[in-house]
């Protein structure tokens, strides 16, 4: 154990290789697993859209543009302009990002990243995000 202390931190690949975590999940994908070891489908309640048509941002096509501007945090964005602060929230950018995905009028989308760093969990969140809407 001194000598896991001693040479920490781990990454993901090198985590598991040491045997401190079983396996590597994304956080979408963490019902799809527990679903599979219970054998039950497991998944929050969702309720159907009253709208007669899928609500989109636009009526004629468009491509989406996300500014991530400032430094990435956990969880929401946050800004505070009398104090220049400006955070950028993973969750945030990720429900973004989710949006526009599943918006049928959306055609592409641009992100543009101009921060000095933060959260390695929140870029994960928002690379994770990247990924599946490229793949879409």
């Amino acid at each position: 154990m001194r000598e896991l202390i001693n040479t920490a931190p781990f990454g993901p690949e090198q985590a598991t290789d040491a045997n401190l975590v079983d396996t590597l999940t994304y956080r979408d994908e963490v019902l799809d697993r527990i679903a599979e070891a219970v054998g039950v489908d497991v998944r929050f309640a969702r309720f159907p859209d009253t709208a007669p048509a899928k609500p989109t941002w636009a009526a004629e096509p468009y491509v989406g543009v996300v500014l991530i501007e400032g430094t990435i945090v956990d969880g929401e964005s946050l800004s505070i302009p009398l104090l220049g602060i400006n955070n950028v929230g993973g969750d945030t950018v990720a429900t973004t990002l989710r949006t526009l995905r599943e918006d049928p009028a959306c055609r592409g989308i641009i992100l543009r990243v101009n921060s000095p760093g933060g959260s390695a969990l929140a870029s994960d969140i928002i690379w994770r995000e990247v990924d599946l809407t490229r793949m879409a």
